[in-house]
């Protein structure tokens, strides 16, 4: 192997946990890992994420984070389950879950808050085919830092000897994270793993980096070995799901016009305009309150690819049953004519379904847009009880009554319930 002369840097520790984590229960709960670690004489360090967004904080006095809670990954370059046996000996916590890349994820339950962690064995990688996953084994400091997908994201922080609170480089990654650029540690990267695309499409959108030219060297790369159509359909749709659920939502827009410009989408089959995704984007932001968040990146996928590609969607993770849903609304939409016919079907198709079909169904669009937006406050103050009080008995009447009650406060056309018991009486008058 190469050898490496790291440069290192010391740091205000107390200033990095605080960034971390302003609770002092934090701060208890590392310093107990640390002596564990200490005791068992392995070097345990942060790596990633967290010591990038520290390093840019220092100097931009802010840093654009992703949703929820930070991602807190520490290595051990040792025993981890051995480890974390006397950790779960001091600390009240679970494993929530083992994988087979050697890391684990688990639950601590601190004074007054709980805390997930993803504790993972310093380790080697192996590819042994394109674009499938590796093969892990634990490996040495150096090479857990060299498997790594960019530059930026190879500093680490050590928690114990030999590199106690003091930053670790060891390509020169502080140059890049100055000079805000994204670059791959290899141009066989994107061969191996296609996912890193994603990635760095992540991380230059939200950091406002820019990609290195090695970037697109490793993106044509992957291009000539074909690793994006090799990608399993799962993997492709959890990256694009990270997009949606992780990233702040005024950024989501450039995520996915950044991926077409890459030419991911043409790669993987499908033709994305990106006035379309714009448009989508800001329609999605405005009524994704009224679709099933578990279904949102499937919404938007759904907008986005034109009315020839739907079939193609497997390629995307959508299940079979979901895309014969899909055509068969599609299908029924453009052979309704009456407002009527229409919004019942709005009112038995699943609303993330309907997002979609928005852009599929032009000269009906706007009135699904307007369903969307409204569709969950709109309810009849009257229901089959009052409706029987006025001598309707029919049940499938009392359901057309109550349907078209719904259109009409949809199309405001009764406001209250006394316009909703005047229209009844006059409506159930003519039967």
């Amino acid at each position: 192997m190469k050898s490496f002369t790291p440069e290192l840097e010391p740091i205000n520790f107390e200033e990095f946990l605080s960034f971390l984590s302003p609770l002092e229960e934090f701060k208890e709960f590392v310093e107990t890992l640390r002596n564990i670690a200490r005791k068992r004489g392995e070097f345990l360090y942060f790596v990633g994420g967290v010591v990038r967004d520290y390093l840019l904080f220092k100097t931009q006095g802010s840093v654009t984070l992703p949703q929820g809670q930070k991602d807190i990954d520490i290595v051990l370059e040792g025993d981890l389950e051995a480890f974390l046996e006397e950790v779960l000996k001091q600390i009240k916590g679970k494993v929530l879950f083992k994988s087979q890349f050697l890391t684990f994820k688990v639950k601590f339950s601190l004074r007054d808050h709980e805390l997930i962690v993803d504790f993972i064995t310093a380790r080697k990688e192996t590819y042994p085919d394109v674009a499938v996953l590796p093969i892990v084994s634990p490996g040495s400091f150096i090479e857990d830092i060299l498997r790594r997908d960019f530059t930026i994201n190879t500093l680490a922080l050590g928690l114990t000897p030999p590199y106690e609170e003091v930053i670790v480089d060891l390509i020169k990654a502080k140059k890049d994270l100055k000079q805000g650029i994204i670059k791959p540690l290899h141009l066989k990267s994107f061969v191996d793993d296609p996912t890193r695309i994603f990635r760095g499409t992540r991380y230059a959108t939200r950091l406002n980096f820019r990609f290195a030219e090695e970037f697109y060297q490793a993106l044509e790369e992957a291009l000539k070995a074909e690793s994006l159509k090799k990608l399993t359909p799962t993997r492709i749709y959890n990256e694009l799901e990270l997009f949606v659920k992780k990233e702040p939502m005024n950024i989501l827009s450039e995520l996915f016009i950044t991926t077409c410009e890459l030419g991911v989408f043409k790669e993987l089959g499908f033709n994305l305009s990106k006035e379309k995704v714009k448009h989508g984007v800001e329609l999605f932001i405005k009524v994704k309150e009224n679709i099933k968040a578990k279904f949102w990146t499937k919404a938007l996928l759904l907008f986005f690819v034109k009315e020839g590609e739907v079939k193609s969607l497997e390629r995307l993770n959508f299940h079979k049953k979901e895309i014969d849903k899909v055509i068969k609304a599609l299908n029924r939409l453009k052979e309704l004519n009456t407002e009527e016919e229409v919004f019942d079907l709005l009112e038995n198709t699943e609303n993330w379904i309907l997002f979609g079909l928005i852009s599929k169904v032009k000269n009906k669009g706007k009135f699904i847009e307007e369903y969307l937006l409204t569709c969950s406050s709109i309810k009849p103050e009257i229901d089959g009880n009052t409706l029987k009080s006025l001598g309707v008995k029919n049940g499938r009447l009392i359901g057309k009554i109550l349907k078209l009650i719904k259109l009409k406060k949809f199309k405001k056309e009764l406001k209250d319930k006394k316009e909703e018991l005047e229209w009844v009486k006059n409506y159930v008058s003519q039967l």
